[in-house]
Order: C-alpha cells, then structure tokens, then sequence
C-alpha cells in the first residue's frame, strides 16, 4: 500500500523518542554523565524547526545555552560528534558501529566506566521513535544535515522486540561490565569494543549467588548468538 499518510499519534510517539534520544545521548557524550530523565540534561537543549511545505522532515536544532559546553562541542568536532550518535544509535539497534574518531573513542571509554549503560537508557525511546514503523510499515531515518545516521526499519525493530528463549546450556566466554548486586541484572559483553548484551536471572537469586554470576542462569537476547 502506498504511503499516504502519517498517523498522529505514532508520528508524534517516534518525534518524543527522536528527541529523548538526541539528549540523553548528545548530555552523555559532552557531559560524561548518562542522565536517567531526558529532561535532566544541561547547557543545551533541542528546538524544533520549522518545516518545509510538501516534506515529512522534521527539523531538530540544537541549541547551546553553556558558555562551557560550547567549548567542549568545538573541541570535540563535528565529525566527533557524528560518530558517537552514530555509535549509540546503531548499538541500540544491534548493530556495531566501529569508531573512527580517536575523542570519541576517548569518550566511550570514559562512558563504559559510569554506573549506568547509555544502551539502557536508550532503550523505550527507541522503540517509541519506531512506531511509524511497527504500526505502519514506515522508515524512520534521522539526518545531521545531510549526513545519515541511522534509518530505524523492520529489521532494527525485530532486533528491539524478539526475545529468543533457549532450554538448552551453553558455556560462554564473556566480560560483565555492569552487574545490580540487588536485582542479579547487568550487561556482559564478548570483546572491548562488542556490543553490550542486557541478561537478568531466570529465578530468584540467594545472596551467595549474587557474587557468583558465572553460575547464574542467563536468558539472552537475540543479539547474542550462541554458536
């Protein structure tokens, strides 16, 4: 069916999605610090543009109200920039993206040392920005002016939404980088610059098996694949 139109309510869902993303993620990169409310985020915030007749984009402009954060943003550069959205956009959706800016590498470093995973707080703005796509087989693609960042389809939605259940045992060789000492939930992952993978406890878990987690049993996402 041809496209004809964009439903309100999921357009504006993936907007709000587009925009939590935007700022959780641009705070995370400038002020090393991974926000839980988007709203948290400081020196700068987003505006939308105005947009142009006869088109479905919609213009985001980010706006520096810090004397400070403007220092850091020339610092680190467009190209920097672009490459650490691009590294947080495609990692939420499965998909590794290999740094190519030494600052951004230098900045991701410092992010994996933080109590919080920027892929978590991520993760519900993500699937807000694709409702066009679940409820209407639409694309979604965002642009830092002529530059593509990530186009949000089926296939990144399938990453989001199935969950692949597994009876059998398998024996893995992982890293955890974040681990809830409360909940028994954390992230591992495969190599320094892998893709984080989410795990939580698949029953409850006693005291002396918190602080044992190579004995946890793990129900992992699709992302990971057991070979």
């Amino acid at each position: 069916m041809p496209f004809a139109s964009l439903d309100g309510y999921y357009g504006t869902q993936s907007l709000l999605g587009i925009t939590q993303i935007l700022l959780i993620s641009v705070n995370a990169y400038i002020n090393h610090d991974i926000v839980t409310r988007a709203p948290a985020a400081r020196g700068f915030r987003l505006v939308l543009g105005t947009s142009r007749r006869g088109s479905w984009e919609q213009i985001i402009n980010l706006i520096i109200t810090d004397p400070n954060v403007i220092s850091i943003v020339s610092d680190l550069g467009k190209n920097a920039l672009y490459d650490l959205l691009k590294w947080g956009l495609w990692a939420g959706v499965g998909t590794p993206w290999l740094l190519r800016c030494n600052k951004s590498k230098k900045i991701v470093k410092e992010l994996r040392k933080q109590n919080d995973d920027l892929q978590d707080k991520l993760d519900q703005a993500l699937r807000r920005a694709h409702q066009p796509v679940k409820h209407q087989g639409l694309s979604v693609q965002i642009k830092a002016n002529k530059t593509e960042l990530v186009r949000f389809n089926k296939e990144t939605l399938n990453f989001l939404e199935t969950e692949v259940h597994d009876e059998r045992e398998h024996a893995i060789e992982v890293c955890v980088s974040r681990f809830n000492t409360r909940t028994g939930t954390g992230r591992m992952i495969s190599s320094i610059d892998a893709i984080s993978i989410p795990f939580y406890p698949e029953g409850h878990l006693s005291e002396n098996r918190k602080y044992f987690w190579p004995k946890i049993s793990l129900r992992l996402r699709k992302e990971f694949s057991i070979q």
